[in-house]
């Protein structure tokens, strides 16, 4: 008989749950390990070289530091924006996977 005259017992093992030990064969989720000491720090390159530029000056540019690992905190969302684009890049360079090409979405119900 639906719906269900008891509720489920997923939100307590939810609460309860260590998200960061949770491995399976060697893999563990995104964001659950520990981050490195200077992962999102800011920092810059450039050339110091000032005689060498037209305009005298020194040519630099800031950008943010990021380990790309699937297990940092603070860098995990990076990783997948950079293994999305990679797939789609190999995806999307092939005519033989043009043809099969399909997207594909999977959802529980209510």
């Amino acid at each position: 008989m639906y719906p269900a005259n008891t509720q489920s017992k997923f939100s307590d093992w939810y609460e309860e749950t260590d998200y960061a030990s949770l491995d399976w064969q060697g893999w563990n989720l995104p964001k659950s390990g520990q981050q490195y000491a200077d992962c999102g720090d800011w920092s810059w390159k450039g050339c110091l070289n000032y005689n060498a530029h037209a305009d005298g000056g020194i040519k630099a540019q800031t950008f943010q530091l990021c380990c790309f690992r699937s297990s940092c905190p603070k860098c995990a969302d990076r990783w997948a924006s950079r293994s999305t684009a990679r797939i789609m890049h190999r995806l999307t360079h092939s005519k033989k996977n043009l043809a099969y090409l399909k997207h594909v979405v999977v959802s529980p119900p209510k």
